[in-house]
């Protein structure tokens, strides 16, 4: 039984995730620069302000972590599971997550960046947030996107962006 609150344990989850997630964007940034768009700057500026929010996020989340003396370390990947340490106020625990579970969390967090990259969230809400807030498909939230977007971007742009960015969506018929 973990000694962590779900508040803690949160904290130390985003810490996991907002580095995986910036690592994702920024490979979807080069990814993009070399992108056949016809308006390429459009999707640039888009991920380049979704990094820049988990960036402000994860430093908030590194300062609660060293104002309470905790700190997180990866342990071994088998292939199946990840061991992370979780040190904090005098305790040690080892975590064991499951690499289909980081993946999919980590892109349901992605959904909510882009999708409200303009809420202004706390660290310690976001992760709450996210868990709940997820969708069935990428046509769902394509179709989200659209709906919230003040662009004029339609659906077919949001999905084959997609589609060509990040290699985790596997959208039929689209494909750069």
């Amino acid at each position: 039984m973990s000694r962590l609150s779900e508040e803690e344990r949160n904290i130390f989850d985003n810490a996991i995730y907002f580095p995986m997630l910036l690592t994702i964007l920024d490979r979807d940034f080069k990814v993009a620069e070399s992108a056949p768009f016809k308006l390429n700057q459009v999707y640039l500026n888009l991920i380049e302000h979704t990094m820049k929010k988990v960036q402000k996020d994860m430093r908030e989340n590194k300062t609660t972590m060293y104002k309470r003396k905790w700190k997180l370390t990866k342990g071994e990947n088998d292939g199946y599971f990840t061991e992370y340490n979780f040190y904090f106020n005098g305790y040690h625990e080892v975590h064991r997550y499951f690499n289909a579970n980081l993946k999919n969390t980590t892109e349901k967090l992605l959904n909510y960046y882009f999708l409200h990259r303009h809420s202004d969230w706390s660290a310690g809400k976001l992760f709450k947030k996210v868990s709940i807030r997820s969708f069935r498909s990428v046509e769902s939230f394509a179709d989200s996107y659209c709906s919230l977007s003040c662009n004029n971007i339609s659906k077919s742009v949001i999905l084959s962006l997609l589609s060509c960015i990040g290699g985790f969506f596997n959208v039929e018929g689209y494909s750069c």
